[in-house]
């Protein structure tokens, strides 16, 4: 191993390799915390290396220094899997092993294989300053195996990349590698790293100048996936999409490509197509690739499935999918927030909805319990504080603490945890707004606005509701409407619908855009009705805008009021005739059992939209 200031980390790393090697090698190039001293504790040789910006140089010393037969390489930032097999594997007594290496993202997995495990008579040696590469594939005479173990890497997640300022160290590195040796393999991962810093355009033209000297390589499959999402990313569907439909006539059967190829038409509002393409994920299964997105053809397909019938009011067979996705992934983060959302939305109590969860999600692993506490928190859901409840108090920061008093209507209690702050996380102050607002408590009040980005005519608005008073009426920022709309949807969370109705009037003399996004975010926490009744006094004005047409429309579908849907849709789609307007009045011809008016917009859709691929 090779590390720099890894206390944070080394010890897991170290911990799942216990028992399982021989020797410990650590090079260090320069730590200034605990690092060697946490080595030592676990018996490693530590050895010192003066760091030359150079991965390849001060890995290639670190094999230098081992005396055993074979060589496994960690990185800090990475352990192995519980029940790693390695003795298992060494039997088959293979020169080198590939050795799949989980990525841990937010809310994804990327799969890779890399030779991590190999014979140190072998005579591998790394090369690359950057992107170090043993390059094994020019020693033909040697023999290689899959192994059956796997290696958690979590250096992509987001506070280890900010912590280590990851992404601009590796620009820098790599693009004196391109300078040196412009080799498909240099130019592919100088793509990676300007994307990973965000400069897509740049990314792209980098992977094209990659791929003709690429062709030969398996890691071609992820260039071309990388050229698709730049193009996402960029919000350019349609190229993507192209991209991806090459890409599978080369490689057929790599379901990342489709995958990829779904989100892309979900994202332009082709439901139904995206909706045949994941399920065509699911029929061809993950892939086990040199590269690959973990759950592609399994439970982030199945997830995506639930989400596209939510939208479409199949909210039975979207909590099925959720369901099936969390059995597949327990701590799957995207699936596990779905899944609560729906059962709250659906009027679940919180004790039926404990009750549900813990048939999916096995409590006893301590990693799941932690991803839901999380979740619970990111969407504010009741359940957080029956969940806090399993722990001593001192375990989370009165932050953590106050929200889940708020959410589980213990507002005494939440203002109890905030007075013991001195500062507050940018994630808390609407929390803070919101205790206050609900206990007209004007010192809180007073404690949050000094956080917040609001005008004096804004704070003396919100202010004014706080007191129960009635506020001048004036154009609103975006952060004093945003803060608005999350009071607002809150208190029907919370049930608390004496203070929501006397909000009411307030809300409906804000813009039409506000409404429609208050109608939006009330609907998607389960009070379709209320938005209903928000957005019906807009469309008896003299002409009601296209937003406020296909938002009403949508609702009204989702509650099966299908004859309101069609004429709304209708007015819709004479003023605005998108590919996502025809699609929705063919999905509500399917529902309504009209055949021949779902066969002429079928029709249309194939003369106009020829991305489409359902209709014919």
């Amino acid at each position: 191993m090779i590390v720099k200031n890894e206390e944070k980390v080394l010890p897991r790393c170290l911990e799942s390799v216990k028992g399982l090697v021989e020797e410990i090698i650590i090079v260090d190039t320069g730590s200034t915390d605990r690092t060697v001293e946490i080595a030592k504790q676990f018996g490693a040789k530590v050895y010192h290396f003066e760091w030359i910006h150079d991965f390849s140089a001060a890995r290639n010393f670190s094999l230098q220094q081992a005396t055993g037969d074979y060589i496994l390489v960690l990185d800090a930032d990475e352990y192995l899997e519980k029940n790693a097999t390695l003795p298992e594997d060494l039997k088959l007594s293979a020169d080198y092993y590939s050795v799949p290496i989980k990525n841990l993202m937010t809310d994804s997995v990327v799969v890779h294989m890399a030779v991590r495990l190999f014979k140190r008579s072998a005579g591998l040696t790394y090369r690359n300053k950057l992107h170090e590469n043993l390059y094994v594939l020019e020693h033909e005479d040697l023999t290689n195996a899959d192994a059956t173990f796997t290696i958690l890497h979590t250096g992509y997640l987001p506070d280890v990349v900010k912590s280590k300022n990851k992404k601009i160290r590796n620009l820098e590195l790599v693009e004196q590698e391109v300078s040196e040796n412009p080799s498909g393999y240099n130019l592919f991962n100088y793509g990676v790293s300007l994307m990973n810093t965000g400069q897509y355009e740049k990314a792209l033209a980098s992977f094209k100048k990659a791929y003709p000297l690429s062709v030969k390589y398996t890691f071609v499959r992820f260039l071309l996936l990388n050229m698709a999402q730049c193009l996402h990313y960029m919000k350019r569907y349609e190229e993507s999409i192209s991209i991806m439909q090459d890409a599978i006539a080369v490689h057929p059967g790599f379901t990342d490509y489709y995958y990829a190829m779904g989100i892309a038409y979900e994202e332009l509002g082709y439901w139904k197509d995206a909706e045949e393409i994941y399920q065509t994920c699911l029929q061809l299964g993950d892939t086990r690739d040199d590269v690959s997105f973990e759950g592609a053809g399994s439970y982030q397909s199945v997830y995506r499935l639930a989400v596209l019938h939510k939208k479409q009011g199949r909210l039975e067979e979207a909590f099925d999918m959720a369901f099936q996705a969390l059995q597949q992934k327990p701590d799957y983060r995207p699936a596990l927030k779905f899944y609560l959302k729906t059962m709250f939305e659906s009027g679940v109590s919180a004790e039926d909805m404990y009750q549900q969860l813990n048939l999916v999600v096995p409590l006893s692993d301590l990693s799941v319990l932690k991803t839901i506490i999380a979740v619970c928190y990111e969407i504010r859901h009741p359940l957080l504080d029956r969940y806090l409840q399993l722990f001593p108090d001192e375990v989370f920061s009165p932050e953590i603490r106050g929200v889940s008093r708020l959410y589980a209507q213990r507002y005494e209690d939440a203002r109890d945890e905030w007075s013991k702050q001195e500062t507050f996380s940018p994630d808390v102050l609407k929390d803070l707004m919101l205790t206050a607002f609900l206990l007209q408590d004007l010192s809180l009040f007073k404690r949050a606005e000094a956080f917040l980005n609001l005008r004096t005519k804004d704070k003396k608005f919100i202010g004014d509701l706080m007191k129960r008073q009635t506020p001048k009426q004036e154009p609103l920022t975006e952060d004093a409407a945003d803060l608005l709309l999350h009071l607002a949807v809150q208190l029907l969370v919370l049930k608390e619908y004496d203070l929501f109705e006397w909000l009411s009037p307030y809300l409906t003399q804000m813009p039409v855009a506000f409404q429609c996004s208050m109608a939006k975010a009330l609907d998607d926490a389960g009070h379709t009705q209320t938005a209903l009744d928000l957005l019906l006094p807009l469309y008896g004005g003299t002409q009601p805008s296209v937003e406020v047409l296909l938002t009403l429309g949508d609702l009204c579908f989702r509650r099966h009021f299908s004859e309101d849907a069609e004429v709304l849709y209708q007015k819709a789609f004479q003023r605005e005739a998108t590919y996502a307007n025809h699609e929705r009045l063919a999905r509500l011809y399917e529902q309504l059992g009209k055949t021949e008016r779902l066969q002429e917009i079928k029709s249309a859709i194939a003369r106009t939209f020829p991305l489409c691929k359902w209709v014919r």
